[in-house]
Formats: structure tokens, sequence, C-alpha cells
């Protein structure tokens, strides 16, 4: 016959607290293990024989069992069973193998420590940004071109440009520009100089070089940035002559670099 409830898993024991005692024929009165409240607590049996709580057989009282007559005279033959004590000796309940579903999972019940490992295959869709640590880098643009740019107007040209949309609102951008610049003499003394613009065209930092003469000097610019929004900021990398004495200025077919990371706060 199959049994009902839960069943034992392998390796689990069912312990039952008992108590036995060794009746005389005159004793009626005996202390037991454990405080019980009611007759229905504890089973009682006698020379093996299971003595009835509804005849008046035997009464409790906190931790004395007293017997309407005294048992008979036998090792270890009065025996008791407490019936609350009965349960399962182990702190594991191990379920069929496939028995367990999402379903029967709450919310949040697995920690990050019950969590040995996640196959790289499982890590899909946006990283949490806003659990990352401050200073962690969220994202990075780059651009860059050699194509020659070449102006001799006060008035800056663009000669790369970033669009990057913020992922948090607190979020920080760190800005690079890094350009060769060569600069020829006009008149007098030429002057070139290079910036980095924040999306509403105010200028975040500038860089300038002063020659006599025609040579080439190496623009490395840096800024910091706290757009406060995450809608798509755009800013810009310029150069431009910095006197009307200048020829002109320009990137004299090297390579320029503009980059920006997104910092988390």
């Amino acid at each position: 016959m199959g049994m009902l409830g839960n069943q034992l898993a392998a390796g689990q024991a069912l312990t039952i607290a008992n108590d036995s005692f060794n009746g005389d024929g005159s004793t009626v009165a005996f202390t037991l293990s454990q405080t019980v409240g009611s007759v229905n607590d504890i089973e009682v049996l006698v020379d093996n024989v299971q003595q009835s709580p509804y005849d008046s057989s035997y009464s409790v009282s906190g931790t004395t069992l007293t017997f309407s007559g005294a048992p008979s005279a036998g090792t270890n033959n009065v025996y008791v069973i407490y019936n609350a004590s009965r349960h399962i000796a182990t702190s594991q309940v191990i379920p069929d193998d496939g028995s367990v579903h999402s379903s029967k999972i709450a919310s949040n019940a697995v920690t990050d420590a019950k969590i040995a490992a996640v196959a790289t295959s499982k890590l899909t869709g946006d990283i949490p940004y806003a659990n990352m640590p401050v200073g962690s880098v969220i994202q990075v643009q780059e651009t860059s071109n050699n194509t020659t740019q070449s102006t001799s107007s006060t008035n800056p040209i663009v000669i790369l440009s970033i669009s990057i949309t913020p992922k948090l609102t607190s979020s920080k951008m760190i800005l690079m520009g890094s350009t060769p610049v060569s600069v020829s003499v006009g008149t007098s003394n030429a002057y070139a100089s290079t910036y980095i613009y924040d999306p509403g065209g105010n200028q975040l930092a500038r860089s300038i070089t002063g020659q006599a003469g025609y040579n080439s000097d190496q623009h490395a610019l840096f800024a910091v940035h706290s757009p406060g929004s995450t809608s798509s900021q755009t800013y810009t990398f310029s150069l431009g002559s910095s006197s009307g004495g200048t020829g002109s200025v320009s990137t004299d077919g090297q390579t320029y670099n503009f980059i920006i990371m997104e910092i988390a706060q």
C-alpha cells in the first residue's frame, strides 16, 4: 500500500521521543521526561497493550503519569510515546528530481550568495546601470579621422563630433581630444587653438599653440561635463586660428581622435 503524505527521502529517519519504566505491581505514578498537556499528547503501552486515554486507565499532569491501577512487575514494560515529538530528524527536504517549478520559488528568494556562476551565454539584456559603483565606466564612444582639416578663420571648424545618450541623469562625461596641428605664419606670429564644446555650444576646454613660422605641434584636451539628462547629447572637437596674422592651421594629414566616456556617480 502506498504511503500517504510526504515520504521520507533516502538517508532520513523518523525519530520519536519516548520513555520506558519498570512496573512493580504497586507504583501507579511515574515521572515523564517531557511535560504534556493532556492524555491525548501521549500513547501508553503496558505489557505491549495500548491503554485507552478515554476510559480513565491513566491521567497526566505536567510530567506525572498516573495509572488507575498499578502496572504489573516487569522490565521496561511501561512504554510512553510522545505524539507531538514525531518529526523527521534532518534539516533537509529533498524533492523528487524535476518536481520543483519556478512558480514554487518566491520572488527574490535566490540571493547572489546562492549563485555559483552564470554562463556568458546567459548574460543578455541591459546592465542595471543604476547599481554600478561610483566611478564605473558605463559606456565609451570614440571617433577618429585622418582627412586633413584646414582653416584660417578665427571661427573654429568642427573636425570631430560624437552624439551620446547618457544612461543616467547623474552621470559625468569625460571628454578627450587629441590632434596634431600645423601652423603657417601670415603677416605676424601665428596661433592655432583646439576646443571641446558641450551640447549647448559652451567651451569646455581649449589648447593654444603659437609659432613664428610654419611648424607642427600636438594638442591634447581633457574636459568633464554633467549633462543632467538621458537625452542624446552632441559634443564637438574643433580647430581654429587665434590670430589675424595666422596664414592657416591644419591637421596636416595626421590622425586625430575624440573620445567620450560616461562615468557612474
